[in-house]
């Protein structure tokens, strides 16, 4: 199966992901283009919930709002050309979230399950079913208190845990 605008699957060992102990519950989220649909005023006040145990790291471009203050748990990275720096962000992160209201496939559930990362989004459009094939988390209930619930069980099941090789390969 090919999937366009992807990275390949690993083969070996990536010399860009450097294993270290995490001592935060990292999430990552990425869009091209951050906006309301895509789930960044959602994030944001997820960050707020979830406070300092957490760090969340948004890949994409973000709104420009001179009065925007996001919470100091939100790491904004831009835009990530480099497929190896954008593989590396996925590893070390803990999980893969989207709270995004239009995807129509999610890709970036792929690419996170493809380095070990698993993923959660609500139950909207194709998300649940790509969700599903990749050992992945559906929220089904559209809120961002049902998310923070979710992610607060998500890391008490699996902490820092990546998938293991077989649920990478499926």
């Amino acid at each position: 199966v090919t999937i366009w605008n992807s990275f390949d699957p690993p083969q070996v060992e990536f010399p860009c992901i450097v294993k270290e102990e995490k001592a935060k519950n990292k999430i990552i989220a990425v869009s091209a283009n951050w906006s309301i649909q895509k789930g960044f005023q959602r994030i944001v006040e997820l960050a707020q919930l979830l406070g300092t145990e957490f760090e969340i790291t948004l890949v994409g471009n973000v709104p420009n709002n001179d009065n925007l203050k996001l919470p100091d748990n939100i790491v904004c990275v831009g835009t990530v050309e480099d497929k190896c720096e954008l593989m590396r962000l996925y590893y070390e992160s803990d999980l893969n979230l989207s709270m995004s209201v239009e995807e129509t496939f999610g890709l970036t559930f792929i690419e996170a399950a493809m380095v070990g990362t698993r993923s959660m989004g609500y139950n909207l459009t194709a998300i649940p079913q790509v969700l599903r094939k990749i050992n992945g988390v559906v929220v089904e209930t559209f809120s961002v208190g049902s998310m923070y619930t979710a992610v607060k069980d998500y890391f008490c099941t699996y902490g820092h845990e990546k998938m293991s090789e077989e649920e990478i390969n499926r």
